[in-house]
């Protein structure tokens, strides 16, 4: 049976009063006396009824000698204490500490009534809350609200742009606008070409025109794979002919590259792309499902 003597000790702290217990300062209980020398300091708890949780966290047990060991404490709630017999386990022992009483003040500041003497009703301080790593509570909530709002605005941000991208896209889109058809006018096109030889710069320009019209689809502004993106959700059931107009995407690209083009490789790049307008032409144009424009990006 442990037999000891435990008195508070509050270590000086500078800024703080002297042997004075508040709320959130550590300070220490000195035990002296004889005690089971198999309990384990290193795994010592307290033994606190669950209500009773705030009044004491213990951080460190440590001996101090054979006969003495302090225990590392603080207190969460403000006013006296008064603990009839406390118990410390290491999980197998229990060590009884004895009675422990002591005072801790509040550091909230006292309502101006009770200053002037006024007598006012008075509810218990609840605890501050756990420690997070350094953090205290309402310093981790106020970085979790800044991180929300920091993040709202980039999304904002991203939001508008995504938007003015959009109008740019359809109003260059719409500055393709013709009264004629786009088949009528890429022949038409070609018709005109033909008389220069097909310059291969013009000749690209056509067919991509053919398929911007035609598609609504922004073959200036977007990359090959963006298209493709793009077709996936206009064409949802016509995978096949989506992959029909990225080719021909490709392959304008290709003979886009070859810059003393022979008039052969031409006019073999004009009859596949006549084989193409056939092909998009004779698609029911009601036959596939075209995304709203607000999932144009």
């Amino acid at each position: 049976m442990s037999k000891l003597n435990c008195q508070m000790n509050v270590p000086e702290v500078s800024g703080l009063n002297a042997n004075e217990i508040t709320v959130g300062r550590h300070f220490l209980i000195h035990c002296q006396g004889q005690w089971d020398k198999a309990f384990d300091l290193t795994q010592a708890k307290l033994v606190l009824d669950p209500k009773d949780q705030y009044i004491l966290k213990l951080f460190k047990a440590e001996a101090r000698d054979t006969e003495s060991f302090d225990l590392d404490v603080t207190a969460y709630i403000a006013g006296k204490v008064d603990i009839p017999n406390l118990e410390m386990s290491d999980g197998e022992r229990q060590l009884q500490l004895g009675q422990i009483q002591f005072e801790v003040q509040s550091v909230l500041p006292k309502p101006e009534a009770q200053k002037q003497g006024s007598v006012q009703p008075s509810e218990q301080p609840k605890p501050y809350g756990y420690v997070f790593g350094q953090m205290q509570w309402p310093l981790l909530y106020t970085l979790i609200a800044f991180g929300f709002v920091f993040l709202s605005i980039i999304y904002l941000i991203w939001k508008a742009m995504r938007r003015q991208k959009l109008k740019n896209l359809q109003a260059h889109i719409r500055s393709y606008d013709s009264a004629q058809d786009p088949e009528q006018q890429f022949y038409k096109t070609l018709r005109q070409l033909e008389k220069k030889d097909y310059p291969l710069v013009d000749l690209t320009k056509a067919c991509r025109v053919y398929i911007l019209r035609q598609y609504q689809l922004p073959v200036f502004d977007l990359s090959i794979s963006d298209c493709d993106r793009l077709l996936k959700r206009q064409f949802v059931r016509f995978s096949d002919h989506r992959k029909i107009v990225i080719n021909m995407l490709k392959d304008i690209q290709h003979i886009s590259k070859i810059t003393d083009a022979s008039i052969e490789q031409k006019n073999k790049f004009i009859k596949n792309f006549y084989d193409f307008v056939e092909k998009c032409e004779s698609l029911p144009q009601d036959s596939f499902e075209r995304e709203r424009e607000e999932d144009l990006l």
